[in-house]
């Protein structure tokens, strides 16, 4: 059984809306902190 040479051997791509739903679940988690930290850091110059 000859194998072809010109074959090229691509990585998995993930589903479509995974790098999405990713994205989210973690602006979610860290959202409400971030934000507030920003708040906190750009009140302290008044």
């Amino acid at each position: 059984m000859m194998r072809s040479f010109d074959y090229a051997r691509t990585p998995p791509e993930p589903p479509e809306g995974l790098v999405l739903v990713v994205v989210l679940v973690v602006a979610n988690i860290m959202g409400p902190d971030l934000w507030a930290r920003l708040w906190a850091s750009s009140t302290d110059f008044a």
